[in-house]
């Protein structure tokens, strides 16, 4: 596992209030039947290229450092990102 930067610990806890954020702005119904774990990964994922984006540096978090944390795949992680950046297309 990589190791984190000092520095990337503030973008880290961005990321953590956006995914926070972004769970608050979804229907519960649209992920309804869905893995939480997954959907929670996701939404970090999310998160962390939401915040690289606007402070314009490398994320902090690749996907392959949330597969690992989560014990999940990376595709399933992914899959359900693509789903929910459709649904908060607007948040996002």
């Amino acid at each position: 596992m990589r190791k984190i930067e000092s520095n990337s610990v503030f973008l880290i806890s961005l990321v953590k209030k956006e995914a926070l954020n972004l769970l608050n702005r979804i229907n519960t119904q649209e992920i309804q039947g869905r893995n939480p774990y997954i959907i929670a990964a996701a939404l970090i994922y999310l998160a962390n290229k939401k915040v690289s984006k606007e402070m314009k540096v490398r994320p902090p978090l690749s996907l392959q450092d949330i597969a690992n944390v989560c014990n999940l795949k990376r595709f399933s992680i992914r899959d359900n990102a693509i789903y929910l950046y459709e649904k908060l297309k607007n948040a996002i």
